[in-house]
């Protein structure tokens, strides 16, 4: 939904797919999401908080985070 949501809106969409719930895997999808030139990163699922949280240190280690849980398991960085 969100997928199509940006198409409609006529946004250049990169779908990296479903990560595995570990730092390793989530680290490289997010290192090639960033590699691609990204200007918006939309994450939905996994973990929300806790020591499984794993998308939100990763992220912050890699830029600014702006929104923190506008929806349930959503994040968004703006480069």
């Amino acid at each position: 939904m969100l997928l199509a949501a940006a198409v409609q809106l006529q946004c250049k969409v990169l779908d990296l797919g479903i990560a595995k719930d570990d730092k390793e895997s989530l680290g490289r999808i997010l290192d090639k999401a960033f590699a691609s030139g990204i200007n918006i990163l939309i994450t939905s699922g996994g973990v929300s908080m806790g020591d499984k949280d794993f998308i939100k240190p990763l992220l912050e280690k890699r830029g600014k985070v702006h929104f923190d849980k506008v929806m349930p398991f959503f994040y968004l960085i703006v480069y």
